[in-house]
């Protein structure tokens, strides 16, 4: 077994570059049939001409028709995108019958006797798909490599698929995965791959092979998990045999196993609920082995047995659990009711939800919870809207907590926003007056939503146009815009206007703005009308308002003369308010009137007056940002926390109490180090402090920078993995798939300024660790390196834009000014938009450009920050 750094390097030989993979490939796609070659594009998440879209919804239509075709035609389509494989891959769809059919984080193990749900098979196959686009080998390659490669796919099913096909690769494929599982490959290694492929496939000689592994994982949690958590996923009968081992092995003492089985059934248990959980699986057991038993399970009294005999009769047939769970539905005891409700739920089939749809109007609200839970925005052409009208009326004004039945870890509450929420997602082609009486209780986006909808019904009564002028004049600032937005294509009728100009009396200058905007929407005459009505207010704010109209239509050159007959005579009042003053002088200065816009604020300021933009210079000393040292650290930090991944850690919750016992691979992040305290105590919150501390005090010389600054250099690198890639403003599909498009500065910065970061496993707890370090020994003046750094980012990337904008110019060196060449607001506006990759020196790099932008010099920064530590 390789190491991963090892394996990272090598797998880059087989690489294939996503444009090349596409070109290799169009002529091929291109010979598919018309619907083929749709289906075919789709499955890339390209249209039908094979461009890029963003149009998801359509893709996913298109290519779930993947799941229409038969056969021979699949095939076709496969052989266009993975010629190598594409007899795995139809397999693997042929197998996938005996599979699950549940996709989602919460799924349970129950099986279809009729096609598996498309859409469970094209994200499959799409998965497989973005490997092959990666690197284009055969099926012998992927079981070797597939370890070392980080993209997301249950690939385990093509090995099984692979086996089963018994050819000349199957028992290959086969001696791999055994090896892998044994440590004994050169190269492959253990994975989940491994697991799942030996419970998948149709081999009881594979079966007693994980059955055995698992006997003998001893303390290794992390394998047991892995096991664990693949039975849920395996073979029908694998998974019987899996149970039985459990319970003869009492391994039911776990918490990986207490885990697991509670995925399978959804209950939210526990380590405390090891007897219940133990019990629950013998009755399981016994049900998936007696059909007989299940007859007498369904008539129990037991609700948790007459659950758990659903739950077994769904395991090999969902669509025969519906028709004696509908039944239960109507028993008397409302606990039997509630399970029957809590499965259908969990079926996630159109079928188990309308049998759900009367249970809304079930006497008691927790079975009526459990039937709105699994109907939520699903179910249309039925009556499920007027059922939620009704259901909404029994559901109290603030969220009610419901009180546990059957299971008491199990807590429901219902809540009215969320009842009408749905209740709008299934108004169909009724009128969105159907709504009007919740829009006080929806939150801002639905009740824009709705507003939206109500304005298309023309023309506007009495009705509608409360509900308009009621949000308008709404606490919610947001809300207030979204509705001048929609009004605006609209004309508005006087008595509206009206109620419109009331509003001006307040002072909020959004508010304002948005009505006075409105009103200029309206004809010349209708807005001068407006005017006088305003001029002639009581209220000093309307009468403002309406010489605002005025100045607006001016500025258009709107009735000109009309405006400025009309302002000359609202001159001659005897008292008038200093606002009123000072926007009369405007009037008597047009020359001084310029037009708004977004270079002088809307109108707001003067262009020329603005302190000039200073542009970034390079700093005095010499900055290095890319470093070797700091690539191997977090390579090394990766293979150290890989090397105790199955070690069990307990962390401290927020409020400092213990929390659950997990592995150190399962962790997300490890705690902050409390300033407050000292070292030696910080280091007791640290969990396994002794080898990070032994790692940090024993590191070689290819992982030490000359400066001492390597770990800066490697945090900043870790801020930007969670940008596609810096700079760019694209989606993650487009950036996996297809052809970087990035302009010439771009590319040229990254190599200067970006650290080029491996393929990581733990990039969260490596930069806890990191931060953990730097707060323990923080490097010697370390703030001026950071502020330094930023100087240099900033202006490297200045520079870089100039030259990308001037390619014919030769370069200059550091410091030229190249103000020339590009307009210095030009060049900070681009700075401003795609700066964002360099935050992760530590400083907010906001602030440097707002110094920048007030001419100030970096070095000011200087003066507030301490040089002998790491905040």
């Amino acid at each position: 077994m390789l190491k991963r750094e090892q394996a990272s390097q090598e797998l880059q030989k087989f690489a294939t570059l996503p444009h090349a993979w596409l070109e290799r490939h169009q002529l091929a796609i291109a010979s598919l049939p018309d619907s083929l070659r749709e289906i075919a594009w789709a499955l890339l998440r390209r249209d039908s001409q094979g461009l890029e879209t963003r149009n998801w919804d359509e893709l996913s239509k298109v290519a779930n028709r993947l799941g229409e075709v038969n056969a021979q035609e699949r095939y076709q389509i496969f052989e266009a995108l993975c010629p190598l494989i594409a007899k795995y891959v139809e397999a693997g769809w042929q197998l996938h019958q005996r599979l699950p059919y549940q996709n989602s984080y919460q799924r349970q193990p129950f099986r279809l006797s009729s096609s598996i749900i498309p859409t469970t098979l094209v994200n499959w196959v799409q998965g497989i798909l973005n490997i092959v686009q990666q690197y284009e080998q055969d099926i012998d390659w992927y079981a070797v490599w597939v370890a070392y490669i980080h993209q997301y796919s249950d690939i385990g099913i093509l090995f099984a698929a692979a086996i089963e096909a018994e050819d000349e690769h199957s028992e290959e494929i086969l001696k791999i995965l055994l090896d892998s599982a044994r440590g004994e490959h050169a190269i492959a290694a253990m994975g989940n791959h491994v697991v799942r492929s030996l419970l998948v496939v149709n081999r009881p000689d594979c079966w007693t092979f994980v059955e055995n592994l698992l006997l003998a994982a001893q303390r290794q949690e992390g394998l047991r998990q892995t096991i664990l958590e693949a039975i849920a996923q395996a073979h029908p009968q694998a998974f019987r045999r899996m149970v039985r081992l459990i319970l003869e092995q009492d391994l039911i003492r776990f918490s990986a196993t207490i885990r697991a089985v509670d995925q399978w059934f959804g209950f939210g248990w526990t380590v405390e609920h090891k007897k219940i959980a133990e019990r629950s699986l013998r009755q399981v057991l016994g049900f998936l082995e007696d059909a007989n038993l299940r007859q007498s399970g369904l008539e129990s009294t037991d609700p948790h047995e007459v659950y758990l005999c659903l739950w077994a009769i769904a395991f090999d047939n969902a669509e025969a659990a519906i028709a004696p769970a509908t039944l239960l539905l109507q028993h008397s005891q409302v606990e039997i009711r509630f399970v029957a409700a809590f499965l259908l739920n969990q079926l996630h089939l159109g079928l188990a939800q309308e049998a759900l749809l009367p249970s809304l109007e079930d006497d008691d609200l927790r079975v009526a919870a459990q039937a709105f839970r699994s109907i939520q925005n699903k179910l249309a052409n039925t009556d499920l809207f007027e059922r939620l009208e009704s259901f909404l009326q029994r559901i109290p004004a603030n969220e009610k907590k419901l009180q546990p039945i059957v299971w008491e870890w199990m807590l429901l509450s219902l809540n009215r926003s969320e009842v009408i929420r749905t209740l709008n997602n299934r108004l169909g082609d009724r009128s969105p007056r159907r709504m009007i009486p919740y829009l006080s209780e929806m939150d801002v986006w639905l009740r824009v939503q709705v507003i939206q909808l109500l304005l298309k019904e023309q023309p506007w009564d009495d009705e509608i146009q409360e509900q308009v002028f009621a949000a308008m004049r709404d606490r919610s600032s947001h809300l207030r815009e979204q509705i001048f937005k929609l009004l605006k294509p609209y004309p508005l009728n006087s008595e509206l206007i009206v109620k419109m100009e009331g509003l001006l009396t307040r002072k909020g200058s959004d508010l304002r703005r948005g009505v006075l905007n409105l009103i200029l929407n309206q004809s010349d005459n209708d807005v001068l009308v407006s005017s006088d009505r305003l001029l002639n207010s009581k209220d000093a704010g309307q009468r403002l308002s309406g010489l605002e109209l005025l100045d607006e239509m001016i500025r258009a050159k709107r009735l000109s003369d009309d405006c400025y007959q009309k302002v000359e005579a609202y001159h001659q009042r005897p008292k008038l308010t200093a606002a009123e003053v000072e926007l009369l002088q405007k009037f008597s200065e047009p020359e001084k009137q310029q037009t708004a816009t977004l270079e002088n604020g809307l109108g707001l300021f003067d262009p020329s007056q603005r302190t000039p933009a200073i542009p970034p210079e390079f700093p005095d000393r010499e900055i290095v940002l890319v470093s070797e040292a700091a690539k191997n650290i977090l390579r090394s930090l990766d293979e150290l926390i890989h090397e105790h991944r199955n070690t069990p850690i307990n962390s401290l919750n927020s409020d400092g109490t213990e929390s659950e016992e997990k592995l150190l691979g399962n962790l997300r992040w490890l705690r902050a180090r409390i300033p407050q305290k000292s070292v030696a105590k910080s280091l007791d919150d640290l969990p396994l402090a002794e080898v990070w501390q032994t790692w940090w005090e024993g590191r070689s010389a290819e992982l030490r920078d000359d400066d001492g600054y390597e770990l800066l250099r490697a945090a900043a690198s870790l801020s930007g993995l969670f940008h596609e890639k810096i700079f760019q403003d694209h989606s993650f599909f487009q950036m996996s798939y297809f052809a970087d498009n990035s302009p010439k500065w771009v590319k040229k910065c990254q190599k200067s300024l970006v650290i080029d970061v491996p393929q990581l496993n733990y990039h969260e707890l490596i930069s806890n660790l990191i931060e953990w370090f730097l707060s323990i020994a923080p490097p010697v003046n370390c703030v001026d390196f950071i502020l330094d750094a930023a100087q240099y980012s900033l202006a490297s990337i200045r520079k870089a834009i100039a030259q990308d904008l001037e390619p014919s110019q030769t370069e200059p060196e550091d410091g030229v000014d190249l103000t020339e060449s590009s307009s210095e607001n030009d060049l900070l506006a681009i700075l401003n938009a795609n700066i964002s990759g360099f935050s992760g020196m530590g400083l907010n790099v906001s602030t440097i450009l707002s110094q920048i932008n007030s001419g100030m010099n970096l070095k000011g920064l200087r003066q507030s920050s301490p040089s002998d530590k790491y905040d």
